[in-house]
């Protein structure tokens, strides 16, 4: 294996300097993975600038981080000057005892790894020994939750959601590639065996994403976790086609950052997010991404991680100029998308329970193509976490008890569950897909089903929501909803699992969730209409004191929201109003329940460094309506007059009567007369309607936006950030075809 360091951008930035005005009108597309140069791509020398001010941030003290040392290693290739001392042998033995006892996110660090080895193995600070410590632990690593687990090992490692998949794929993918003829010595296979493996479920991954977008939508977290691995594959892989559809849906997950984004701040819903990254912008995983390729924030760099910093150093991949452009817009744009496969959860047949019941498995139809009977389908279900779903639990409960995973420390907490569904001839799988069917408002906490997010950014706000999704339901870390103003100035509500931790750490909150600031107890019934949003909280199960269902069902006895006013130059609170400002951004949040600010002093919670409260909670019940507006100085002119409207519009919420069985609340139906958007109606059962229209608020495109638009399911993409082909930039993706093109203004 070689260091493939070609320094193609230096060689070829003179040559685009002098011919650029020639280059006009024509297409980009990358040949052999090579930097796109031209009028689809950035702009190199101000990419290269950008680079160079992150690489300057990250190497500010030496590291043994692998990828501070990339940073380091990138650095020293830019000036020869700057030391880098010598990696010594046992450095990465806390990396090694991690993949050798199989922990949890032990990939990630594996990953690292890999870019160190195929990137730097010739580097001098990587002594013959340390690359050979490398390959060892490397080789010998577990890379699918199918192959052996070494004796005297509890596996806990994570293979199942999304972003942990393609991390697996591609360590075995390019280190079969790399040792195609060595035996890897968990399993006995060969390199080019494991190769064969990886290559098909890297294919399916990027496919499914084309078609149908990402379980852990809009992450603030793990959208980071997908760029590195897809760049990993872009600057490594030999294979063509994975690398230009790697390219491809790097492309996509980019522009995702690019469309949600208001200053550096990706806050808008979130598939998963936790405390420690969503309550601003300088803790999100993917702020680093944002920051060195969109350049909208004066925000300091608040760390690097391997995608980022991998991005930094790429000579295959090149941001196209439209994503650049789309992140910089300050034009007002909705952005709908829809993405994942619907899960019938809640919904077995009276034949089905008889079926079960009679003692058969039983599977709904397939969706969309993908089958719940077909176990090559698994991996699809496992991306979107729907282990607890019914149609899912005979595969789950299958690997479970074939490869022992019961004991891993994902799954130990269902061991009750296990023996409540023991049989003498094994486990009842068809009495478990009837448990499951029972509680899945509680036990399918981790799942991410269809879900359909609606995004109003301007350049004063931006408000984002996940339209009715799941309500009702526990869900471990989604993001429902969020207002945001800028880099720390944000609010959004939720309903608590539990008390935040008595502790001096901001990150602490019991993650994953649900917990007082990560994830939802019950997630709300939701629907945003342009600047208005309505967020209704009715539980749909009871909490249960005791039993198998006690932890699963915990929830507190209020709702709360996240206003820090230390972040807002204003905040005001008018009875059942509270407003905020921050510059010319305005934010007005109701709560039917009169909330109230909870004062942090001598409780010993944390508070992230803010003087001032940002708990607003609204006591009384686990049941209620929140009703957020967003404005502007633009718009309204000073902020007393935006309050003014606020606080005199009338809103009538109506209870629905008493709660069906096993629930804890009915719901409501809301009326609310916005000053803005003129009367808009929502509830449990009833649609939007805005105006005495109503608003859809499912069955979205896969992306409908002013810059792309893709129907539900198709494998081709066009992103522009015009709407004429004449005078825009953009992206081709064609998935039947084969291809991936940038391109700039009159391009053919």
């Amino acid at each position: 294996m070689r260091r493939q360091r070609t320094w193609m951008r230096k060689a070829l930035l003179p040559a685009v300097l002098v011919t650029a005005p020639a280059l006009v009108g024509l297409s980009c597309e990358s040949i052999l993975g090579g930097p796109v140069v031209g009028p689809g791509a950035v702009d190199e020398v101000w990419f290269q600038g950008r680079v160079s001010e992150f690489l300057l941030a990250m190497t500010q003290t030496p590291s043994g981080d692998p990828m501070r040392l990339i940073a380091q290693f990138e650095r020293q290739e830019r000036e020869p000057s700057f030391p880098v001392p010598t990696v010594a042998s046992g450095a990465f033995d806390y990396i090694f005892t991690r993949m050798a006892a199989l922990e949890d996110t032990s990939d990630f660090r594996a990953m690292d790894l890999v870019n160190l080895l195929y990137g730097y193995r010739n580097h001098p600070a990587l002594t013959p020994e340390v690359v050979a410590e490398i390959e060892d632990a490397l080789l010998a690593y577990k890379f699918w939750w199918d192959e052996p687990t070494p004796a005297g090992v509890t596996d806990n490692n994570y293979y199942w959601s999304e972003n942990h998949q393609l991390i697996f794929h591609t360590i075995e993918f390019l280190m079969g590639q790399a040792y195609p003829d060595r035996i890897f010595t968990n399993d006995g296979r060969t390199g080019t065996e494991h190769v064969a493996h990886a290559r098909p479920l890297i294919l399916d991954w990027l496919d499914h994403r084309m078609r149908f977008g990402f379980a852990e939508w809009h992450s603030d977290v793990y959208y980071h976790k997908d760029i590195e691995p897809l760049i990993t594959l872009i600057e490594w892989a030999e294979d063509d086609e994975i690398r230009t559809r790697a390219s491809a849906i790097l492309d996509v997950v980019l522009y995702d950052i690019a469309a949600h984004s208001l200053r550096g701040n990706m806050g808008v819903t979130h598939g998963r997010s936790y405390k420690k990254d969503k309550t601003k912008a300088r803790d999100q995983d993917v702020f680093a991404v944002s920051k060195l390729l969109f350049d909208q924030t004066v925000e300091p760099y608040g760390g690097g991680g391997g995608g980022v910093t991998l991005l930094a150093r790429s000579e295959r991949y090149r941001l196209p100029e439209a994503i650049l452009r789309i992140a910089r817009s300050q034009e007002v744009s909705i952005d709908r998308q829809r993405m994942n496969l619907p899960i019938p959860e809640l919904v077995m047949t009276p034949e089905q329970q008889m079926q079960a019941t009679l003692g058969q498995v039983v599977y709904p139809p397939p969706v969309h193509g993908v089958s719940f009977s077909d176990p090559k389908d698994f991996n699809v279900w496992l991306a979107q976490a729907a282990l607890t779903a019914w149609p899912v639990v005979p595969h789950t409960l299958g690997m479970l008890e074939t490869h022992d995973y019961w004991q891993s420390e994902h799954f130990v907490d269902f061991l009750d569950l296990r023996s409540v569904i023991a049989s003498p001839n094994g486990l009842n799988v068809p009495f478990a897909q009837i448990i499951a069917f029972g509680l899945a408002r509680m036990l399918s906490f981790g799942q991410l089903s269809e879900v359909n997010t609606y995004t109003y950014r301007t350049r004063d706000f931006m408000l984002s929501t996940a339209q009715s999704y799941r309500p009702g339901n526990r869900s471990d870390q989604r993001h429902t909803w969020q207002a945001t103003i800028d880099e720390r100035a944000i609010v959004f509500t939720s309903h608590p699992g539990m008390l935040p931790p008595v502790s001096s750490n901001w990150g602490d909150d019991n993650e994953p969730g649900p917990s007082y600031w990560t994830g939802e107890a019950t997630l709300p019934r939701s629907a945003q209409h342009e600047n208005v949003g309505i967020h209704i909280y009715a539980p749909q199960y009871v909490v249960q004191p005791s039993g198998v269902t006690r932890l699963i069902s915990r929830y507190q006895p209020f709702t709360h929201a996240f206003f820090p006013q230390s972040r807002f130059d204003e905040v005001v609170q008018d009875g059942h109003w509270v407003f905020g400002r921050r510059g010319d951004g305005y934010v007005a949040l109701w709560s039917w329940r009169e909330p109230a600010f909870l004062d942090y002093t001598g409780t010993g919670w944390a508070t992230d460094g803010m003087d001032l409260p940002f708990d607003l909670r609204a006591e009384g019940g686990p049941d209620n309506v929140w009703i957020v507006e967003c404005g502007s100085r633009s718009e309204w002119g000073d902020f007393a007059a935006f309050r003014a409207a606020l606080a005199g519009s009338r809103i009538d919420v109506t209870s629905l009567g008493p709660p069906p069985s096993g629930a804890q609340s009915s719901g409501f139906d809301v009326r609310f007369e916005s000053p803005s958007r003129g009367v808009v109606e929502f509830g449990w059962m009833r649609p939007l309607s805005v105006g005495g229209e109503v608003v859809p608020i499912d069955g979205y495109l896969r992306h409908d936006s002013p810059w792309a638009e893709q129907a539900f399911g198709d494998r081709r993409l066009l992103i522009m950030d015009r709407p004429s082909l004449a005078d825009g930039y953009g992206v081709w993706i064609d998935f039947d075809a084969g291809t991936r093109r940038s391109f700039g203004p009159s391009a053919p």
